[in-house]
């Protein structure tokens, strides 16, 4: 009888033991996922603003392109100014080429962004499971604490009940 009292808060100790590390383990995977949520957030920000300046870039492109064709036309016309044009072109060209450069590695960190994104929610869904298991299990232990605490409380009582009787034979 003493044993099994003894098992019995032996395993109320590891139950309750179990349920500090959970709840810190808890703790700190909410602490994570609101950190995760908040650099996702600001990811989210810098993908938008780095499209508005794809957009303005392949705009600028656009009228850089048809400016090109507009100081093309005027240099048959005027050959006078045919290297002012010819300068002016140039220089669009190396724009274009930088800002083409510049929409690559933004494509590039979006795609990078989106890994790291989906990634992350990868891992979050691990997390959710693991928590989810894991208080399942604290109720399967709360419920078998509680059987054994009222098997104990029963075999009390039934012992109680024979020694009572004993001593009223031995009387």
């Amino acid at each position: 009888m003493n044993s099994l009292l003894k098992k019995n808060q032996t395993e109320l100790a590891v139950s309750e033991e179990k349920i500090k590390q959970l709840q810190k383990k808890e703790k700190r995977l909410n602490f994570e996922k609101d950190k995760c949520e908040s650099t996702k957030r600001g990811f989210e920000q810098l993908i938008k603003n780095q499209q508005a300046e794809s957009a303005v870039s392949a705009q600028k492109i656009q009228q850089l392109q048809e400016k090109e064709k507009q100081l093309n036309f005027e240099k048959d016309k005027c050959e006078r100014t045919k290297r002012g044009y010819e300068q002016l072109i140039k220089n669009q060209q190396e724009e274009l080429a930088v800002s083409a450069q510049k929409i690559q590695q933004l494509q590039e960190k979006e795609k990078r962004l989106n890994f790291e994104k989906d990634k992350c929610e990868s891992t979050k869904r691990g997390y959710e499971q693991l928590i989810k298991n894991q208080q399942e299990e604290l109720a399967v232990s709360a419920r078998q604490i509680q059987q054994l605490q009222e098997t104990e409380k029963r075999l009390n009582f039934e012992k109680d009940k024979c020694e009572s009787t004993k001593r009223g034979m031995n009387s």
